[in-house]
């Protein structure tokens, strides 16, 4: 849960500097598709998402390590 609110304000923070279009023609341009806002926004919440579920495991994987002393 921690993941996707930063990566929407990510999202909706590049996308007022126009990162979002130079996204929507890099997808045309490789797939001959178009895609929505709701594609742009779902792409930082999948990223953002990833992110947590690596970092949950690197901090796991961090206490485990402590606590074998």
């Amino acid at each position: 849960m921690y993941g996707i609110i930063p990566a929407l304000f990510i999202a909706w923070l590049l996308k007022e500097f126009g990162f979002y279009l130079m996204v929507y023609r890099g997808v045309f341009e490789l797939t001959g598709r178009y895609i929505s806002t709701d594609v742009y926004y779902i792409g930082f919440i999948v990223i953002g998402l990833v992110y947590n579920a690596i970092d949950r495991m690197r901090t796991k994987t961090i206490v485990n390590k402590k606590g074998d002393d």
